[in-house]
């Protein structure tokens, strides 16, 4: 992916699988950092050392209270403001339609839906 693709505290991981969160980013460049490294961000870029995106994992979803319905193929959430109640529990419809195969993506969604608080608080 391209650093500017980016978003400030979107989880990603380099090229050996390390994770880490992004502190900052540029055109062509971003900086990532993980908890007890604050001081002293990783710097990646377009060119030598690209970000590489964190494949979402049905333990990735439920750390953070998303589940998976095989039965209707949605993506579901246990919290009382995304969209629509049914049966007690609030899904997130159509969540599937656009492609969320990795944490940054999904965290974007939901920062498009006004859920920042969510997004930025994302565990992998």
């Amino acid at each position: 992916m391209k650093c500017k693709e980016l978003q400030i505290l979107d989880w990603i991981q380099d090229k050996n699988g390390f994770q880490s969160q992004i502190i900052g980013v540029g055109d062509d460049y971003a900086y990532a950092t993980f908890e007890g490294n604050e001081g002293d961000p990783w710097e990646f870029d377009d060119k030598d050392d690209r970000p590489e995106p964190i494949p979402l994992t049905p333990e990735i979803l439920e750390k953070n209270g998303w589940w998976f319905d095989t039965e209707d193929k949605w993506l579901h959430y246990e919290v009382n403001f995304i969209i629509e109640k049914w049966n007690g529990r609030f899904q997130c419809y159509d969540i599937n339609q656009i492609k969320l195969d990795s944490a940054h993506k999904l965290q974007h969604a939901l920062r498009l839906c006004g859920l920042d608080e969510l997004a930025d608080n994302f565990k992998v």
